[in-house]
């Protein structure tokens, strides 16, 4: 279903970002016994490499798809989205985009929305965005800040 929707987006001449909001999937454990503090999934590197290279390789630039574009994360600052601890989202973030680049020099990495709106969420995106072991800032093509409005309305 998803390559046909690809397809016929495609054929109208839009570009598509392949986003991955939340990596909790088979091979990452997120029971408590095997979690940090916030709960960042403990995920065997080797796998969530293979997803990232797996994607890149069927959707990537010169494929069919040719999606440019992969956005990693929404919002991971954000406590109920992710619930994670900024160098977990460092290391998870590096694992998937060196993947995604080693897979296709042509794919971008797009860091997904910081929310930024609370003083917590601006002291996790500065430690993140710091992380000296798993440095982000090296590791991303486009930065996306999410600006959460408050209508007076």
């Amino acid at each position: 279903a998803c390559d046909n929707a690809l397809s016929n987006i495609r054929s109208k001449g839009l570009t598509v970002l392949f986003h991955i909001a939340q990596f909790r999937t088979s091979f990452c454990d997120m029971s408590p016994a095997n979690a940090t503090q916030r709960g960042v999934p403990v995920c065997a590197d080797a796998d969530f490499e293979d997803l990232w290279g797996q994607l890149v390789t069927r959707y990537g630039p010169g494929t069919a798809y040719n999606i440019v574009y992969f956005e990693l994360g929404n919002e991971p600052d954000l406590v109920p989205q992710w619930n994670t601890d900024p160098a977990g989202f460092a290391r998870v973030f590096a694992v998937a985009s060196n993947k995604i680049k080693s897979t296709n020099l042509n794919a971008k990495v797009v860091l997904g929305g910081l929310a930024l709106s609370k003083p917590s969420e601006k002291q996790w995106a500065q430690t993140f965005l710091q992380d000296s072991a798993n440095p982000p800032l090296a590791k991303m093509d486009i930065f996306i800040c999410v600006l959460i409005y408050k209508s007076p309305y």
